[in-house]
């Protein structure tokens, strides 16, 4: 330790000593660091305490959208059940067997009778049918007064056969009565 002190006190500038100049930058005693402004701290705080602020709005936000999740799939689970039953209902208010029950009873409406007579009376059919049919002509012995039916189904034709279909005479049997 006192060579140390006599060393310090030789190299003192009051004694002549100056500093080699080959010597390395390294080797030269340090200063001391400059303290930082205060401004420059206020700022590293501020930034901070903006950066712990947006880490916890983002966690309050993605809680709070959590919670809005949880709660529309419990409102959808409830629309999903009520959709379930208003369909039942929907089906059961529409079956055949409600609407006739409540036509009979609330409209007062009645079961229609199940056989319906239809008497009419074709005349003859004509000579020129006859001759048709017996030629292997397109002539139909049931249709109105011989003549014959066409492909095109006109309204007259369509009404006859119709009419036969009411009745259930087939065409050979009303070609029997006449």
């Amino acid at each position: 330790m006192l060579a140390a002190r006599d060393l310090a006190t030789e190299r003192s500038p009051e004694r002549g000593y100056r500093p080699d100049p080959r010597r390395r930058a390294s080797a030269r005693p340090r200063t001391a660091a400059r303290p930082r402004s205060k401004a420059a701290w206020l700022g590293l705080w501020a930034l901070a305490v903006l950066v712990a602020f947006s880490v916890t709005y983002r966690h309050a936000a993605l809680t709070r959208l959590g919670y809005e999740a949880e709660n529309l799939e419990r409102q959808l689970a409830v629309i999903c059940r009520l959709n379930g039953e208003l369909e039942v209902r929907v089906s059961s208010l529409g079956a055949p067997a409600r609407v006739q029950q409540l036509a009979q009873s609330r409209l007062g409406m009645v079961q229609p009778q199940r056989s319906i007579a239809v008497a009419m009376a074709w005349p003859a059919a004509s000579e020129a049918g006859d001759r048709l049919a017996a030629a292997g002509g397109a002539a139909d012995v049931g249709s109105p007064a011989g003549q014959p039916e066409s492909d095109s189904g006109g309204m007259l034709s369509r009404l006859w056969r119709f009419v036969r279909r009411l009745t259930g005479v087939p065409a050979e049997a009303a070609a029997a009565q006449r």
